[in-house]
């Protein structure tokens, strides 16, 4: 059985109870608001302030302001975003959506809906965040997730440059701690093929970068781990069944959607392109960043966040 579909039961079980956003068939629901949103009822008068997990039913309006942002998800699975500044009501809003993509991703929207939902109610300030990210002493910074699947033909393994040297040794090591490969750099870059490792598929794989002649200024212990055969071949099937729902779709909200899977599964350098790109495409949407600088602290990618919570 595909790994989507492992993940689509897993949500299931995770949002029955907690989160039945989708138990009608005709209603968008807010994912992620900034700026000057709100939203007029049919039985009302008033505009009042809308907030993620928000539904729109029929006969309701929404009004987006100048620079603030919307995204919605239809009943159907159906994700859409707001930019532009005015007056949407929900007739408007669903005709918008008539001829687009196939609309098979529910599980994955309520999952989503349901985490943007948990940060958006989280009370922490990005500050504190901030004040977690220590800077250490004889630490070299690393570039990527500390622990990923790697699926790729090809993997870029990534730090940042340590203040007082240029030169660095990269090691990658079996379980057993044994040295397989080894190389002096003087770059903060090791792109290389899989294959030169050749590493078992299924085994977990250790990699280290310490500065030249001073193996006391390091990196933590990293790991890399290359899917048994059959996880593999789900894995990919998975990605190209998202790929046929999401093709033509470039928004914020499905870079989301990539990324939520993507760390699920522990492809974990992919969720981090995804979490990318979703900043790339909305950088002020205060719920996105969240996210995305909870990802970075459980990835110890803690150079890329600043105070602001946005990944660099």
């Amino acid at each position: 059985m595909k790994i989507i579909l492992h993940f689509l039961l897993f949500l299931f079980f995770i949002i029955t109870g907690t989160c039945n956003l989708f138990a009608q068939e005709n209603y968008f629901t807010v994912l992620a608001a900034q700026g000057d949103v709100s939203l007029k009822k049919s039985s009302g008068s008033a505009w009042i302030e809308i907030k993620t997990g928000n539904q729109i039913n029929p006969g309701e309006k929404l009004k987006v302001g100048s620079n603030a942002y919307l995204g919605l998800v239809y009943s159907s699975g159906i994700s859409i975003e707001i930019k532009k500044e005015g007056v949407y009501d929900f007739d408007r809003l669903k005709n918008s959506i008539k001829n687009s993509y196939k609309s098979s991703n529910r599980k994955f929207t309520e999952y989503v809906i349901n985490e943007l939902t948990k940060k958006a109610k989280d009370s922490e300030d990005m500050k504190s965040m901030g004040a977690v990210v220590r800077k250490r002493a004889n630490y070299i910074d690393i570039g990527i997730p500390f622990t990923s699947l790697v699926i790729d033909s090809n993997i870029v393994f990534k730090w940042y440059p340590y203040s007082t040297s240029s030169n660095y040794i990269f090691k990658l090591l079996n379980n057993n701690g044994v040295t397989l490969f080894m190389k002096e750099l003087t770059d903060t870059t090791l792109d290389c093929p899989i294959d030169l490792f050749h590493l078992n598929k299924g085994e977990n794989y250790k990699w280290i970068v310490f500065v030249y002649n001073n193996s006391g200024i390091s990196s933590d212990t990293n790991y890399i781990m290359i899917p048994a055969a059959g996880k593999l071949e789900a894995i990919r099937d998975s990605i190209n069944e998202l790929n046929s729902i999401f093709g033509k779709d470039t928004t914020a909200i499905t870079q989301i959607i990539y990324a939520s899977f993507y760390q699920n599964n522990q492809l974990n350098i992919e969720a981090l392109n995804a979490y990318g790109k979703a900043l790339q495409l909305a950088p002020d949407v205060d719920v996105y960043k969240k996210m995305f600088a909870n990802f970075l602290l459980k990835m110890k990618l803690t150079r890329m966040i600043d105070y602001n919570g946005t990944g660099g």
